[in-house]
């Protein structure tokens, strides 16, 4: 039964998918067809039914990579609790877990339209900021990573941030490695590839709901095709949404530095690579 290694915990809308496939380049490390499975959301991963469902997705990890899974869900307090204390329960005191950080305001920006192109809140960001609680929530990182510090302790703790990972990607993605104990293997990522651009808000439809899940997408196409390839394949089966056409006002960005802005300088002394002179 093979268990993850180490986890990407977050944040939502912090480059988490490019740094999964990133890391996924090293031969010593293993990723899962499924980047956000959650399975740590819930209680039933303390039972032997849902350990079992969990390991099944790092079945074909060889004997020497290290199995890991990126699910943003795992910092989205007070959504989801105790994930932490599951996740040290099952994967062990040895877990490593890694958390990208952005820019709070433009965090929850970008959080709005895509909360917006799933259809969970109007197009207006300025009322929105103040009724959908998730915007501000998850981009207060100390009170998401806290658990995480708290059960694993801080030297299991790598926080770096996402504008200092895009500005320096390769020696953010070296120093993870070696986080992880391996060898720095950098110079094997597309460095030219981003997931999850902002250019690509899209819905799901039934039929890439559909294909994506099947069985031959997952075992058959999915590990034959490069990021980018599987990107463009789903941007053509999802179905393309307009921005929100309100953008936010300065009272909106001044709102949402002052409901984080103690969140993060608790957060600071934790952080262990970010932009000289950034936010944090």
């Amino acid at each position: 039964m093979i268990k993850p290694k180490f986890l990407i915990v977050g944040a939502m809308k912090s480059a988490t998918t490019t740094l999964f496939e990133d890391l996924a380049t090293h031969p010593l490390i293993f990723a899962p067809d499924q980047k956000e499975p959650r399975n740590l959301c819930s209680e039933i991963i303390m039972t032997d039914e849902g350990l079992r469902a969990y390991t099944k997705l790092f079945d074909q990890a060889k004997p020497n990579q290290l199995a890991f899974e990126a699910s943003t869900h795992y910092t989205m307090r007070p959504d989801h609790e105790y994930v932490a204390h599951r996740a040290r329960s099952i994967l062990g005191d040895n877990l490593k877990v890694i958390y990208v950080v952005r820019d709070p305001v433009s965090r929850s920006i970008s959080h709005h339209a895509h909360a917006y192109a799933a259809g969970d809140c109007t197009a207006n960001i300025n009322e929105e900021i103040y009724r959908f609680k998730r915007l501000i929530n998850y981009s207060k990182y100390y009170y998401q990573i806290e658990p995480w510090l708290t059960a694993l302790g801080k030297p299991n703790v790598f926080i770096l941030t996402q504008e200092y990972y895009v500005s320096n990607r390769r020696h953010a993605v070296g120093a993870l490695q070696s986080f992880l104990g391996l060898k720095p293997c950098a110079d094997l990522i597309d460095a030219h590839w981003v997931g999850n651009s902002r250019a690509a808000l899209a819905q799901d439809t039934t039929v890439s709901r559909i294909f994506r899940s099947s069985s031959f997408y997952k075992s058959g196409i999915r590990p034959l095709l490069s990021p980018s390839v599987r990107g463009r394949w789903k941007r053509l089966l999802m179905k393309k949404v307009a921005r929100p056409a309100t953008e936010a006002t300065a009272e909106t960005r001044a709102h949402i530095a002052a409901e984080t802005r103690e969140d993060i300088a608790q957060l600071e002394p934790y952080v262990r690579l970010k932009e000289p002179g950034g936010w944090v």
